[in-house]
């Protein structure tokens, strides 16, 4: 706070007034040094923070793009329930990069097999999206029943594999529950399709997505389909179709690389095979259904 003195000059000798003038100039002239070193104060004080704030800059550039991804993607804190359910949690681990540094064990073991080939350090790991930036995933059961896993809030482990049709390669990411119920990333696996009890299957689903002359050979005389219509309260529908119909009801197949989030579903009957497409946020859910006849894979139902 500055103030400002005032005077008044009442004698007539005009050496007082003399004086007086004197020392209103000179408080008159402190009062101006006073206020011009506090605005120097001020500018100075506005060049450092000015060159910390760089300085804070840099220091985050330097860290790169990761924590602007996190800035981004982690605007809303992540709640406790997202570990209840392994899907509300690997969807959000997808997208996040902070959560993957966090809820990853590091050093991370990429195996072979049953042996470590390699070992990726926290300052090694870049962000891995599992399911390619899609709006769906895909997924593989036995059987119709084993959906019921993807609700189940007791789950030790889980699997998200990544499949590599036209390599023949699969690319398995591995988590495990902590004793506090937090999913974690504990390893990575490369196998070939020659490895995997899918292996077959997928030589086939491949040929089936991607030939249409081989797609249509592959169709059973009578494929059972499901519809829900929104209007009738999303109550199924039931009818059939023949192969002369398929290319009009069936969805568009993904070609190159889908995925297999195993919640702990077997695959012990090798003549049947269910696979879904399930998106994230838009209520797709898509189910194809094969079955093995005279040894020879066939689409026998469609359900959307």
């Amino acid at each position: 706070m500055y103030f400002c003195a005032i005077f008044e000059v009442r004698a007539s000798c005009p050496a007082i007034r003399m004086r007086q003038k004197a020392l209103f100039l000179f408080a008159l002239l402190t009062t101006v040094w006073v206020l011009s070193c506090h605005k120097r104060q001020a500018k100075d004080s506005s060049v450092d923070t000015s060159s910390d704030d760089e300085a804070v800059t840099d220091s985050i550039l330097a860290q790169g793009d990761t924590l602007l991804l996190d800035e981004e993607v982690d605007e809303e804190a992540i709640p406790m329930s997202v570990d209840e359910l392994f899907d509300d949690f690997v969807f959000r681990f997808d997208q996040s990069n902070r959560m993957q540094r966090n809820r990853i064990c590091f050093p991370l073991p990429m195996m072979a097999g049953t042996d470590t080939v390699s070992l990726t350090e926290r300052n090694e790991w870049q962000h891995h999206y599992l399911f390619f930036q899609r709006d769906f995933c895909t997924a593989l059961y036995n059987y119709v029943g084993q959906m019921q896993m993807t609700e189940s809030t007791q789950g030790k482990w889980a699997v998200v594999e990544q499949i590599f049709l036209h390599q023949r390669e699969i690319h398995q990411y591995h988590f495990d529950r902590d004793s506090l119920g937090q999913w974690f990333l504990t390893s990575e696996c490369r196998l070939g399709f020659d490895a995997s009890e899918l292996g077959r299957f997928l030589d086939f689903y491949r040929d089936f997505a991607t030939d249409s002359i081989f797609q249509q050979q592959h169709l059973s005389g009578v494929i059972r389909y499901v519809t829900h219509e929104e209007e009738e309260d999303f109550e199924p529908i039931e009818g059939t179709i023949s192969p002369e119909q398929w290319f009009e009801f069936g969805p568009e197949l993904p070609k190159d690389v889908i995925t297999n989030i195993r919640y702990g579903q077997t695959y012990e009957n090798p003549n049947h095979m269910v696979m879904e497409m399930r998106g994230f946020a838009n209520g797709l859910q898509v189910l194809l259904k094969f079955q093995k006849q005279a040894d020879v894979w066939r689409l026998i139902g469609l359900e959307n």
